[in-house]
């Protein structure tokens, strides 16, 4: 309990820091890693107070970050963070953006935070650990019914057009429902409900796993 309150306390501190870069936005240097990719000094700093911390409260741990952040560990569990998730709203000046940090042991995701400043949201979750929302207890679901499953794809700009196409169709073909694939943007915080919390797990190739 006390390791989980230290790693609660770190998001929010790491968020405070995050405000005081996002309200000098017009000043904060951003960097292009690609197409609709980018990184700010913001990221890198929030990254690298997150990374010291974590490092002082799990020595034995390591740690994986978005921006390049590494530290060697020896118990088998992982920290993976993302300083800014969803740096391109950051730099916009919208509040769609969180400090998103994630615990893997024996390459499974096993414990999560997520804080987001402009909203004061704090999601905790994991094995064993049920869901919170700002300390209260997030309703679970009785069971998953894949037929009303969903799930969000992006398609770079550079895709041809009959590669977007062919990805569609075999999404419809896959799908359990006729019709429940459609062209579309989403956002978890916009689309989910006021008592239903989305975690976006970390993508698997944070910890070498494709």
């Amino acid at each position: 309990m006390h390791s989980i309150s230290a790693v609660k306390l770190l998001a929010r501190e790491a968020g405070a820091l995050a405000l005081s870069h996002f309200k000098a936005l017009g000043s904060v240097p951003v960097e292009s890693k690609g197409h609709l990719d980018l990184v700010t000094a913001a990221d890198q700093d929030v990254e690298r107070f997150l990374t010291e911390g974590l490092v002082k409260i799990f020595p034995n741990d390591g740690i994986f970050g978005e921006e390049g952040a590494a530290h060697q560990g020896n118990s088998g569990r992982t920290w993976v963070i993302d300083p800014i998730d969803g740096t391109f709203n950051f730099v916009r000046g919208g509040d769609q953006w969180a400090i998103s940090i994630g615990l893997y042991e024996s390459a499974q995701p096993i414990f999560g935070v997520i804080f987001v400043p402009l909203r004061e949201q704090l999601l905790v979750g994991g094995v064993g650990l049920q869901s919170t929302l700002n300390g209260e207890l997030i309703a679970q679901r009785s069971g998953l019914d894949t037929s009303r499953a969903s799930c969000g794809v992006g398609f770079c700009s550079t895709l041809p057009r009959s590669a977007r196409r062919s990805l569609e169709e075999g999404g419809r073909a896959a799908s359990p429902s006729p019709g429940s694939v459609s062209r579309g943007a989403g956002w978890p915080w916009g689309a989910a409900p006021p008592r239903t919390a989305y975690t976006r797990l970390w993508s698997l190739r944070y910890c070498g796993m494709r």
